[in-house]
């Protein structure tokens, strides 16, 4: 049972630690919240990863779509992170959502494009999480 207002809601880049990140979740979950927000988008397989922007940038400037390509094409993938210069992995919503679970908190997802809906709405409740998850 989540605690009663106010809560505490780590943002996508908590602390300055890398956007869309497991790492920012757990910073985030150190530091106490109660909400975790992260952006949601699809590849062309249909793997929902978490993502702002549909353009993702290698380090040496090459550009790569989230949505023009397959998660097994993006997943080894060093990318520069938002807002800074460290460089990331994809991260999926599945082991996003399996963090959550695991420690009783909310997830607030922010679906970047309508081909979401579904997918998040079957992975919602294939792990049963309808009272975790805020869309």
């Amino acid at each position: 049972m989540p605690k009663p207002f106010p809560f505490i809601t780590a943002h996508s880049g908590c602390m300055s630690m890398p956007d869309n990140t497991l790492a920012s979740a757990e910073r985030g979950l150190k530091l106490g919240a109660d909400v975790f927000e992260d952006d949601v988008r699809i590849t062309r397989d249909g793997i929902l990863v978490l993502a702002h922007n549909d353009i993702v940038h290698l380090p040496d400037g090459t550009e790569y779509s989230i949505s023009e390509n397959d998660y097994r094409d993006l997943c080894e993938l060093s990318i520069v992170a938002a807002h800074g210069t460290e460089t990331i992995r994809l991260a999926t919503l599945e082991s996003f959502l399996q963090f959550i679970k695991a420690s009783g908190k909310i997830a607030n997802l922010d679906l970047k494009v309508d081909e979401c809906i579904t997918a998040v709405s079957d992975l919602v409740q294939k792990y049963g999480m309808m009272d975790q998850v805020v869309i």
